[in-house]
């Protein structure tokens, strides 16, 4: 079952952890499951997954036809000090993440 797509201002967890701005005012849509840009006329686009997540899973996610980049990445797993960073230091109570501190 699709999620209706999100109008500003809105966020869930499943769907947005962080939206920010490049160098040249594109935005980026980055969720639990990949990263999304705008393309060339402004649509947002799946351009990388995070390890373990599929494009099925982000489609079904998505309220839109998302559409996927040909040269669809993988993202690198954190690393243990980023992930003690999280959780030790921006989520101590695990409000945003799973299993905190």
């Amino acid at each position: 079952m699709s999620e209706a797509p999100l109008t500003p201002g809105q966020s869930t967890p499943r769907q947005v952890w962080d939206v920010q701005a490049n160098p040249s005012a594109d935005a980026w849509l980055i969720t639990d499951l990949g990263i999304m840009e705008p393309d060339d006329n402004g649509e947002l686009t799946l351009t990388a997954l995070h390890p373990g997540a599929t494009v099925a899973q982000v489609k079904e996610n998505t309220g839109w036809d998302i559409r996927v980049r040909d040269d669809l990445r993988t993202t690198e797993p954190p690393t243990e000090k980023e992930l003690r960073i999280l959780r030790e230091e921006l989520d101590p109570r695990g409000i945003y993440l799973k299993g905190g501190g």
